[in-house]
């Protein structure tokens, strides 16, 4: 799937794929990536992770 775009859509139960061009300024995967590591995400937003069950008993 690489350089591709799965849609499903459940309604009629169908797929489509979309041909992505590669971009070669992407940040990520271009040819000069400066994203080299996950961010903290607990401390950019302040809050503690939680599973999802977690979440809906808050």
């Amino acid at each position: 799937m690489i350089g591709r775009y799965l849609l499903f859509e459940g309604e009629d139960m169908s797929f489509r794929e979309l041909k992505l061009p590669h971009n070669k300024a992407c940040p990520l995967c271009g040819e000069h990536p400066t994203v080299d590591s996950l961010i903290d995400y607990e401390a950019w937003c302040g809050t503690p992770a939680m599973e999802p069950s977690q979440a809906q008993a808050s």
